[in-house]
């Protein structure tokens, strides 16, 4: 009895220190959020890329998603502690068990906010790349949706006539380079080593199986600070994955704004120098476009669309069916929740943000010199 009682101050100290670690890593989020320059130049590129090359060149190696190992060690863990624990607190009044195993949990969470911040959350705060590049970017009105819609229309048919062997057939993964991930990689490095925003490290896109895994809670890809690695699901449309493969990769990259990741998404799809890759790129942009424009004008919007090209309307079909086959559990929940998520982490406007990559590119467009 001695040795449990004098083990339990220490176990409860401990408890306070990661609580306490967790509170920190918010003060320290508010202060960085004050000054984006700073968070910039301190973390984004100074601490953050140290651990990006000391990830990347160490377990990045790994053939295989870290996420595999991760979880089953993380939850084989938690499994080990509370054993531990109800045995420790056996004989205890229910009030001290009650108030033990809270602060368990609140130093758990505290534990996660810890790390997902030192790790990679912070860059939330960075300086916006719109800054770094100098764009100008505004809110769009009905005639500029229209016209980016149209625009985006033009573009996305054009480039895939441009394709080697192409019908009009939905296209398949043989179109495209293998392996996809270093394609993708290696685009968009060169597109954030052209902006000056560095590209540190080796960020690791891998794919998830079973397919639908992700698409089943509401996702398509993500980026896990845990892990430090993006995944896309494996069950995604080929045409899809190299838009969403560079998003994620750009997560990697210490990009945390959903619409800033989708912009550089498509500027990696747009400056590859496969035709196919150009093509997907465009087409997962003409989808976020389309998206705004039927809401705008839905029946301008809907025969505008049967009148696509033949091959474009069988790759929309494509991808929409390899949604349809993995339709989500609780779709609104996982909406609300990453809603409030993206909210909590400054990004005022939520899941919509996404769509902010159609303003990006209009005013990425209004730089390019006219021909």
């Amino acid at each position: 009895m001695k040795r449990n009682s004098s083990s339990f101050p220490q176990k409860l100290d401990r408890r306070f220190l990661w609580i306490g670690l967790g509170l920190l890593s918010l003060l320290i989020r508010w202060i960085f959020s004050m000054n984006p320059y700073f968070t910039e130049v301190l973390y984004s590129r100074g601490i953050f890329a140290i651990i990006r090359w000391a990830y990347d060149y160490t377990l990045g190696w790994i053939p295989f998603p870290i996420l595999y190992l991760f979880v089953p060690v993380l939850l084989s863990w938690i499994v080990w502690k509370i054993r531990i624990y109800r045995k420790r607190y056996q004989g205890r009044t229910w009030l001290q068990q009650t108030a033990a195993w809270i602060l368990h949990l609140l130093a758990f969470g505290g534990g996660v906010v810890c790390f997902f911040f030192f790790l990679w959350g912070y860059n939330y705060s960075r300086l916006p790349l719109e800054e770094q590049m100098d764009l100008s970017v505004g809110s769009l009105d009905a005639a500029s949706i229209k016209a980016e819609f149209f625009l985006a229309t033009k573009e996305a048919v054009e480039a895939r006539d441009t394709i080697p062997n192409i019908t009009d057939s939905a296209m398949v993964a043989a179109f495209f380079p293998h392996p996809l991930e270093s394609h993708m990689r290696k685009s968009l490095e060169e597109v954030l080593d052209t902006i000056g925003s560095g590209s540190p490290g080796r960020v690791r896109g891998r794919r998830l199986w079973p397919k639908g895994l992700l698409m089943q809670l509401g996702a398509t890809g993500i980026y896990i600070p845990f892990v430090a690695e993006g995944h896309i699901d494996a069950g995604l449309h080929p045409v899809s994955q190299p838009f969403t493969l560079a998003h994620e990769l750009g997560h990697g990259y210490g990009f945390g704004d959903e619409g800033t990741c989708n912009f550089l998404g498509y500027l990696a799809c747009e400056q590859s120098s496969d035709p196919a890759i150009q093509y997907a790129g465009k087409l997962s942009y003409w989808r976020e476009v389309a998206g705004l424009y039927r809401k705008l004008s839905p029946k301008a919007y809907k025969e505008h669309r049967a009148a696509l090209p033949a091959g474009m309307l069988a790759d929309i079909e494509a991808i929409n069916a390899a949604y349809r086959k993995y339709p989500g559990f609780f779709p609104d929940f996982s909406r609300s929740t990453y809603n409030s998520y993206l909210k909590s982490q400054g990004i005022s406007e939520g899941t919509v943000n996404y769509s902010r990559v159609v303003a990006m590119v209009a005013a990425w467009r209004r730089r390019i010199p006219k021909k």
